[in-house]
């Protein structure tokens, strides 16, 4: 049985991937930052690299971004109604209504996480090999220091990355958990 418990810390779980997908999207954004500063010829080369090795464009990735932050809100908002039974000891009709409301904005993702979790796990693994890359780009296009700093910040990101891939896998097991009471 499902309980009050179990619901808030998935709502603490939905509040922290959702940070993430602003995380993610601003990353991205860093990104296309940086590549619009290389020269002209660079550009493709870099946004073909990208696009390969992650499965998706910048844009593609904002857009996953966003619907994971709008997903997560969804199911945060649901789970907070199921709360609301448990806290204010509404009925068990209540309650059940509450549960199958979250149960249908959860359904999509427990159907479809993993492949939202392959994909940021693959993303992961393309900023673990973004140093070596950076490490062989021509003095011409960055500054020794330049490349020091991108480098020095990918460690950091590569972690943040795998955390969020972590945190939907177990944010998947507690909703089958959860919906399947």
């Amino acid at each position: 049985m499902t309980t009050k418990e179990d619901i808030e810390r998935l709502i603490e779980s939905c509040k922290i991937v959702k940070r993430g997908a602003v995380e993610l999207s601003k990353g991205i954004e860093e990104f296309e930052s940086s590549v619009n500063k290389q020269p002209i010829f660079v550009k493709p080369f870099v946004k073909r690299d990208f696009a390969s090795n992650t499965g998706m464009t910048e844009e593609e990735w904002k857009r996953f971004a966003e619907r994971l932050r709008i997903r997560f809100t969804s199911i945060e908002d649901d789970s907070r109604k199921v709360l609301e039974t448990y806290e204010q000891q509404r009925s068990e009709g209540d309650t059940y209504a509450a549960m199958t409301e979250l149960k249908g904005t959860a359904t999509p993702f427990i159907d479809s996480g993993d492949t939202a979790i392959k994909a940021i796990a693959g993303f992961a693994t393309y900023l673990e090999s973004v140093p070596k890359k950076i490490k062989m780009t021509p003095k011409q296009f960055f500054k020794e220091e330049e490349k020091k700093k991108l480098i020095e910040a990918i460690p950091e990101n590569v972690e943040k990355v795998k955390g969020l891939a972590n945190l939907l896998r177990t944010i998947k097991d507690q909703l089958v958990d959860i919906t399947a009471s």
